[in-house]
C-alpha cells in the first residue's frame, strides 16, 4: 500500500486493521486516523517481526516522528469541480483538502492544564459517548496516559443543550483562558463566516427565470469533517478522566 513508502509500522495497521474489519468498526475504503497515527509513530518493524503490544505509554514524550494526515477518502478529482474558480482560491481548496486547512492561528502554544466546564462533569456519560463517536469518525485520536505531541495546548470540553430536550451539543471550548486561548489568537479577518441568505437564493431564481429548481442541504458535522494541517494539530488537544486526546 501506499503507506508503506511513508515510513513506519505498517504491519502493525494491517493486523489492527483487519481486527476492527471483523468487529465492523472501519471499512476498506477509509483509512483509520488513529490507528495512522500510532503506526506512523512506531517506526519500521521488520516483517515477520511483531512487536504490536498495546499501550500508550511506551511513545516517549518529545520523541515524536513527523505526522502526515491519511489522504482524503474522497477518490473524485476535486479539482474538477473547480475549474472557473480563481486561481487563488482553487489551491487554496484543493490544497486544503488534499493536506489539511491552516486555521489562521498565529500565537505560541501554552503548556497548560485545564478544568473541564461544570457541564460536562455533570453528565459524563454524555461526554462518554460523544468522544467515542468522534474516535469513530476518527475525528479525534486516544485516549492518550501522556500528551501525544512535545507542544500541545489544552481547552476544556463543556455540554449545551439542543433545541430537543435531552439533546446536546459538545463544546471544546477554545476561547479559554482569556488572552491566551486559541481563538484569541486567529485574526477577526481569518475566522468571520458569512452565510448565504434568503436573499441570495431570491437573486438565484431571478437570475435563472421560471422553472427552476431550488434545493438545501445540510452538512452535519460541517466543520468537524474539514481537515486540518498536521503542523496544528497540537492546538486542539484537550483531557478527560485523566486522559490525554
Amino acid at each position: 500500500m501506499e503507506m508503506s513508502k511513508e515510513g513506519g509500522n505498517w504491519q502493525f495497521y494491517d493486523i489492527e486493521f483487519r481486527k476492527l474489519l471483523e468487529r465492523g468498526e472501519a471499512q476498506w475504503v477509509c483509512t483509520h486516523l488513529e490507528l495512522h497515527l500510532r503506526a506512523k509513530l512506531q517506526g519500521n518493524v521488520k516483517s515477520g517481526n511483531n512487536n504490536n503490544k498495546s499501550g500508550n505509554t511506551r511513545w516517549p514524550v518529545g520523541d515524536r516522528k513527523k505526522l502526515s494526515p491519511p489522504e482524503n477518502d474522497v477518490n473524485y478529482n476535486f479539482g474538477y469541480w473547480l475549474k472557473g474558480y480563481n486561481i487563488k482560491m482553487y489551491n487554496y481548496l484543493v490544497n486544503g483538502f488534499k493536506y489539511g486547512f491552516d486555521v489562521g492561528f498565529r500565537g505560541s502554544v501554552h503548556h497548560n492544564t485545564v478544568d473541564n466546564l461544570l457541564s460536562s462533569k455533570t453528565k459524563p456519560d454524555i461526554v462518554r459517548q460523544k468522544i467515542q463517536n468522534e474516535i469513530n469518525a476518527n475525528r479525534f485520536v486516544g485516549p492518550f496516559d501522556s500528551k501525544p505531541f512535545t507542544e500541545k495546548q489544552l481547552s476544556p470540553l463543556g455540554l449545551a443543550e439542543k433545541k430537543m430536550p435531552g439533546t446536546y451539543r459538545m463544546i471544546h471550548h477554545l476561547s479559554f483562558p482569556e488572552g491566551s486561548s486559541i481563538n484569541d489568537n486567529i485574526p477577526q479577518d481569518k475566522c468571520s463566516v458569512q452565510y448565504a441568505s434568503i436573499h441570495d437564493a431570491i437573486e438565484l431564481i431571478k437570475t435563472v427565470g421560471r422553472k427552476s429548481f431550488c434545493a438545501k442541504t445540510d452538512i452535519s458535522s460541517a466543520f468537524r469533517i474539514i481537515n486540518i494541517k498536521e503542523s496544528q494539530y497540537k492546538l486542539f488537544g484537550f483531557m478527560w478522566e485523566g486522559k490525554c486526546y
